[in-house]
C-alpha cells in the first residue's frame, strides 16, 4: 500500500518535471505538430496552449506533463486557448478524454479580453473533437483532482447511469500519465532526472494534501515536532 501510495504521490509531483516543454527544447515546433501529437491516442504531447488571435495562430506552449506543467504556462497576461488530453488506465483498458481549454488571464485589459473571448468558437473547431470545455481564469480549476472530477460529471450527464466511470480516477489518470511519460521520452530523450528514492515519504505539504483530497493515496499522516 505504501509503495501505491508513494507512486501516486511522485507521479502528481513530478508530473510537471516530464521532459522540457516545447519551448524549452527549442526545435521549432509549430502549433499544428503539437496539436496532432495531443490529438493522438498516446502522442508524446499530452497539452498545448496557443494564442488567441485566430488569424495567426502561434504555438504558446506543449508538453507531455499534462495539467500539472500546463498550468506553468498559464500567464495573467495572456488569453489562451488550448487541449488537453487525459488518459486512464494502461494498454487495452486506457480510455482517453479531451478537454478543450479558455484561459483568460486576471491582468488581460478589457477590451483585449473582449476581443480575444469572443473567438471561442473558432479555436474549438480548431482544436476539434472534445469531451470537456473548461473556461477559467482561476488556477485552482486546472488541477488534476478538480478535471477528474468534472470528466466523472460529465460523464453522468451522458451516460445516464454513471456506471461508465467507473474507470475514471486519479490512479487510473496516473497510470495512464506513467505510459505517455515513456512515449515522449522515447521521442524527445529523458527528463531532467531527480527521482526520489523508493521509500522515501512525500513532504509534509504534499502529505496533507494527500489526505484532504479524496482521490489521493494517503488518509492519514502523523508528525514529530523537532
Amino acid at each position: 500500500m505504501l509503495k501505491k501510495a508513494q507512486t501516486m504521490n511522485l507521479s502528481v509531483e513530478e508530473g510537471s518535471k516530464a521532459g522540457l516543454t516545447a519551448k524549452e527544447m527549442d526545435r521549432g515546433i509549430t502549433w499544428q505538430q503539437a496539436h496532432k501529437m495531443v490529438r493522438a491516442d498516446l502522442g508524446p504531447f499530452n497539452w498545448i496552449l496557443v494564442n488567441a488571435d485566430p488569424h495567426k495562430t502561434e504555438l504558446h506552449n506543449a508538453g507531455a506533463g499534462s495539467v500539472m506543467q500546463m498550468k506553468e504556462s498559464l500567464d495573467e497576461n495572456e488569453v489562451l486557448y488550448g487541449l488537453l488530453r487525459m488518459g486512464f488506465g494502461k494498454g487495452t483498458f486506457r480510455r482517453t478524454k479531451w478537454i478543450f481549454i479558455h484561459w483568460s488571464g486576471s491582468k488581460v485589459g478589457a477590451v483585449k479580453r473582449g476581443k480575444a473571448n469572443g473567438a471561442q468558437g473558432e479555436f474549438e473547431t480548431k482544436m476539434g473533437m472534445h469531451h470537456l470545455s473548461v473556461s477559467s481564469a482561476n488556477l485552482e480549476d486546472f488541477s488534476p483532482e478538480s478535471l477528474i472530477d468534472r470528466i466523472k460529471r460529465a460523464v453522468v450527464v451522458d451516460g445516464g447511469d454513471g456506471k461508465d466511470d467507473d474507470g475514471i480516477s486519479m490512479e487510473a489518470f496516473l497510470a495512464a500519465l506513467a505510459e505517455e511519460q515513456q512515449v515522449a521520452q522515447e521521442e524527445f530523450g529523458a527528463g531532467d532526472g531527480g527521482e526520489k528514492k523508493e521509500g522515501d515519504l512525500p513532504g509534509f505539504e504534499e502529505l496533507v494534501h494527500s489526505v484532504q483530497s479524496p482521490d489521493q493515496p494517503f488518509n492519514w499522516c502523523m508528525f514529530a515536532p523537532k
